[in-house]
């Protein structure tokens, strides 16, 4: 999670008290972030280094991915500790990333129902007696690409 962990507290909002997220990370760890998130059990985020990811054993639930990394190395790196049948999301500001990492998904065999949307958003200005959309805005917030993992057909 490359964006002050917005998308890590929405993530632990969503899993509760029972659910555990591990955070893929390439450099120091950035607990101080994560402690003013106010969650309930302290022990629900763990940190791992992208390093020895795959030396450790994980079976995932959900992959979301907010990085300003290109998506296919780190898809390459954590899709196989998901399970077959959940949900891939990444999110981009920008969309060529997610293009490729779109592509890969579908050629690799790792993910069927890839889909690529445009998240928007809009400003509202509020006065007195009047709410409408602002006049200076730029209404692009990113794009989001999901999909759902399958296992990989193996070569025969």
């Amino acid at each position: 999670d490359d964006f002050n962990h917005v998308v890590l507290a929405a993530v632990a909002e969503r899993v509760g008290p029972v659910g555990k997220i591990v955070v893929l990370r390439a450099g120091p760890s950035s607990d101080d972030a994560v402690s003013r998130l106010n969650l309930p059990q302290k022990d629900m985020i763990s940190h791992v280094d992208a390093s020895n990811f795959q030396s450790q054993s994980f079976h995932a639930h959900a992959l979301v991915i907010a990085s300003s990394r290109e998506p296919i190395s780190i898809l390459k790196i954590a899709l196989p500790s998901l399970m077959p049948g959940c949900p891939v999301v990444v999110y981009s500001t920008h969309i060529e990333p997610l293009t490729r990492a779109f592509a890969w998904l579908q050629t690799s065999g790792n993910g069927v129902h890839a889909k690529l949307t445009e998240a928007w958003q809009r400003e509202y200005q509020v006065a007195p007696n009047t709410t409408h959309p602002s006049m200076t805005m730029s209404h692009k917030a990113g794009y989001i690409l999901s999909a759902t993992k399958v296992l990989a057909p193996t070569p025969r």
